[in-house]
C-alpha cells in the first residue's frame, strides 16, 4: 500500500490557537482608534467653541471701539511701520481700508503746533520714563481740516528690554475740545462781566459813600445854620412868655407868643432827630453810658407824656416791677426811645383807650413793653414804619402829624445799647413793643 503524502491539516483547535494573538492585536488598535477618534472629536468641539468665542470677542471688541469712536494703530518702533485700523481712518475721513505706513507719514498729518510735545511724550514712554502713551493732539483728517484726537498706548520689550512694538487707540475728541472753548470762551466772556460789575458796584459804593458824606455834611451844616435861628426864636419866646422885660400889654400877643414857642420847639425836635438819624447811618454816633436810675428814667418820661395823653383822654397805665434799679444805659437816649414808643401810642390810641407801660429787670438785663390800644398794624405797615420817613399808609394814620423818625430812631438806640425791639400788632387790635435791654 502506498502512503499518503499531501499536506497535513492541523486540528481546528490548534488553528483557533494560532489566531488569537493577531485578533487580540486588532481588537487593541481598534481601541486606540476609537479612543484616538474621541479625542479628535472633543478636540474639534473646543476648536469650534473657541473660534466662536474668539469671534465673538472680536465681535465685542469691534463694538466696543466702535462705541467709543475710537480706531486701533500698530507701531513697530525699529522698522517705523505702522499699521491704520479701518475705523481709525474712517474717524479723519480716509477710506475705510486697514493702512500699513509709516510714523513718519503720520507725523507730517500731525499738527505743527502738536509735534513737539507728541514726539516728546512717545519718547518719554519708549524710554520706560512713563507706564502708559497719552497725547491729545490735532491730525489733518481727508478734507484738511484738523480734528483733536485722544492717542493712548502701550510698548512691548523682549527680553532685553527693548521696545519692539507699540500699540495702542485713538478716539476723536473734537466735540469735546469745542465744547471745551466753548466753557472756556464762556468763563472767560464771566469774568470780563463779572470784572466789570465789579467796578461798576464799587464805583457805585464810592460814589455812594460820597453823596452820603456830603449828605451828613450837609445836615449838620444846615442843623447848625437852622438850629441858631431856633435857638433865639424859642429863647426871646420864652422871654416874651415870662414877661421878663414887661408885659406884652395884649392877650393875643401872649397867645402868638405860645405858638411860635411851640413850633420852634417842634421844629428843633425834627431837626436833631434828622441829625442823630444821619450820625447813625454814618456810622459816627456815640452812645454816653453811665449808671442811671431806670425807675427815674422811666418815670421822667410818663410825665412829659402824661398831658398829652390826659388831653386825648387815653388811659395811661405804668407798671415798674419792685427789682427795677440800675443800670449802664445812655439816660438822654433811653429816655428819648420811652418817648418816641408812648407818644406814638397815645397818637394813635383813640379817645378812651388805653396805653401801658411795663418795666421789668431780671439777671439779664431789662425789659420794657408798651401797649396800646389803638388802631394797629399789619406787617408790612410795621415794616414801613421801622423804615425813617416811613407813613403807615391808611387814612386814620394820616390825620396824625410825624415825620416817621421815632420809630426808626428808636430801633437803632435799642441796637445801640446792644439790645432789640419787637414789634407785635394787628389792624384793629392795637400794638405792642417790646424792648430787650442786656445788662
Amino acid at each position: 500500500m502506498t502512503a499518503y503524502k499531501g499536506r497535513i491539516r492541523p486540528p481546528p483547535t490548534a488553528r483557533r490557537a494560532d489566531r488569537a494573538p493577531h485578533v487580540r492585536r486588532l481588537l487593541a488598535r481598534i481601541g486606540e482608534l476609537q479612543l484616538a477618534q474621541s479625542k479628535a472629536l472633543r478636540a474639534q468641539q473646543e476648536l469650534l467653541a473657541a473660534t466662536e468665542a474668539l469671534r465673538r470677542s472680536e465681535e465685542r471688541y469691534a463694538l466696543a471701539m466702535k462705541g467709543p469712536n475710537e480706531g486701533l494703530w500698530d507701531w513697530d518702533p525699529n522698522s517705523k511701520e505702522l499699521y491704520l485700523s479701518a475705523r481709525l481712518l474712517s474717524i479723519l475721513g480716509f477710506p475705510s481700508a486697514n493702512l500699513h505706513t509709516t510714523s513718519h507719514e503720520w507725523l507730517k498729518l500731525v499738527h505743527p503746533g502738536d509735534r513737539a510735545p507728541y514726539q516728546a511724550r512717545l519718547v518719554d514712554h519708549l524710554k520706560g520714563l512713563t507706564e502708559h502713551f497719552e497725547c491729545e493732539y490735532r491730525v489733518r483728517g481727508e478734507s484738511g481740516e484738523y480734528r483733536w484726537v485722544l492717542a493712548r498706548g502701550l510698548v512691548v520689550r523682549d527680553g532685553s528690554g527693548r521696545a519692539t512694538r507699540m500699540v495702542g487707540s485713538i478716539g476723536d475728541i473734537t466735540d469735546r475740545k469745542h465744547a471745551e472753548r466753548a466753557l472756556q470762551d464762556a468763563n472767560e466772556l464771566l469774568e470780563v462781566r463779572v470784572a466789570e460789575r465789579t467796578r461798576e458796584a464799587l464805583l457805585a459804593q464810592e460814589q455812594a459813600e460820597l453823596a452820603n458824606r456830603a449828605k451828613s455834611e450837609f445836615v449838620a451844616n444846615m442843623s447848625h445854620e437852622l438850629r441858631t435861628p431856633l435857638n433865639a426864636i424859642i429863647g426871646f419866646s420864652e422871654v416874651m412868655q415870662l414877661e421878663v422885660m414887661g408885659p406884652l400889654g395884649n392877650a393875643v400877643y401872649a397867645e402868638y407868643i405860645r405858638a411860635i414857642h411851640e413850633s420852634g420847639t417842634h421844629l428843633l425836635e425834627i431837626i436833631n432827630d434828622i441829625l442823630d438819624l444821619a450820625k447813625i447811618e454814618a456810622g459816627h454816633f456815640e452812645l454816653h453810658r453811665e449808671v442811671c436810675d431806670l425807675r427815674a428814667i422811666v418815670q421822667g418820661a410818663v410825665r412829659l407824656v402824661a398831658e398829652r395823653a390826659e388831653k386825648a383822654r387815653v388811659a395811661l397805665d405804668v407798671r415798674i416791677a419792685e427789682g427795677v434799679a440800675t443800670a449802664r444805659v445812655d439816660p438822654l437816649r433811653l429816655k428819648q426811645v420811652l418817648l418816641n414808643l408812648l407818644s406814638n401810642a397815645v397818637k394813635f390810641t383813640p379817645e378812651g383807650g388805653c396805653v401801658s407801660l411795663s418795666v421789668e429787670m431780671d439777671e439779664d438785663g431789662v425789659a420794657i413793653q408798651v401797649a396800646d390800644t389803638g388802631i394797629g398794624m399789619d406787617d408790612t405797615a410795621v415794616q414801613t414804619a421801622l423804615t425813617p420817613f416811613g407813613q403807615v399808609d391808611s387814612s386814620l394814620a394820616r390825620r396824625y402829624p410825624g415825620t416817621g423818625l421815632g420809630l426808626p430812631l428808636s430801633n437803632s438806640f435799642v441796637r445801640l445799647h446792644g439790645g432789640s425791639l419787637h414789634i407785635r400788632s394787628a389792624p384793629g387790635c392795637g400794638t405792642t413793643v417790646t424792648v430787650l435791654l442786656p445788662f
